[in-house]
């Protein structure tokens, strides 16, 4: 059996809009992990990992930003 690659994983886990190209891919990274413990497995850590990230900060990238810390 072919394993799913950590490419399709990251990227089943991170759809976020409907295209032809997300629907085949969920379609078939769900029939896999239907009968697949490892993949399963791997793709609820990476649903884990990326609910815990969702929401968090996203660091200022300004390179101005030594001006808003009060010194």
């Amino acid at each position: 059996m072919k394993h799913l690659t950590i490419d399709e994983i990251i990227n089943f886990v991170t759809i976020d809009s409907i295209s032809k190209e997300n629907l085949e891919l969920a379609a078939a990274v769900n029939g896999h992990i239907l009968v697949c413990d490892k993949c399963r497995e791997k793709v609820k850590a990476f649903q884990t990992v990326s609910d815990s990230l969702t929401g968090m900060l996203t660091p200022k990238t300004d390179l101005d930003f030594f001006e808003d810390i009060d010194m």
